[in-house]
């Protein structure tokens, strides 16, 4: 069984472009398996102010991430493997005895820039990242939820590996608008 999380944007789309690798959560899940991630529908000036603060720190000016406007909402926008749920700490804090932490000094700038890193919290870790080639239209939930088959379908049949690099840069070198689907 496949399940979705819908998040708000850019953080959705920050999965699908592979900058954000850890969903960050104040709960755990024992769920394990495929993810699809949702953009929610919602947009708001602070959301387009974080999206411009995080690429001005973090993305090169020859890798162009999607402008504001291009960004889908209301859409699924890629699917992943949930393959962890790790209860966060500081490197000076023993963690309890878990096997399944992590240490958030440990994390990448642009990871701790992308989620709220605090010792206590949960780290989802996202693995096999597969953005869609079109983003499929859904209407969102909170919390995990029960796609459709349908939707799960289509999600999987139009992603591809976000480790096929060429695919990307055959786009990227087009002069085409960079959009957040890249087939």
């Amino acid at each position: 069984m496949t399940l979705a999380i819908s998040l708000h944007q850019p953080w959705a789309s920050l999965i699908a472009l592979g900058y954000k690798k850890y969903e960050t959560r104040h709960w755990q899940t024992s769920y394990r398996g495929d993810l699809l991630i949702c953009a929610a529908k919602k947009k708001s000036r602070s959301q387009q102010e974080f999206y411009r603060q995080f690429l001005f720190r973090n993305c090169k000016p020859y890798n162009h991430p999607p402008d504001w406007e291009y960004l889908p909402f209301g859409s699924v926008v890629a699917v992943c493997s949930l393959t962890g749920c790790l209860k966060m700490h500081l490197k000076n804090e023993t963690p309890p005895h878990l096997i399944d932490s992590i240490n958030i000094e440990d994390m990448t700038q642009m990871e701790l820039d992308s989620g709220c890193w605090k010792s206590g919290r949960y780290a989802w870790r996202l693995e096999n990242i597969r953005p869609l080639c079109q983003p499929v239209h859904i209407v969102g939930r909170q919390s995990l939820w029960a796609p459709s088959p349908q939707i799960c379908d289509q999600a999987s049949n139009q992603s591809y590996d976000l480790e096929t690099e060429s695919q990307i840069r055959n786009i990227q070198s087009s002069g085409r608008r960079p959009t957040l689907h890249h087939c």
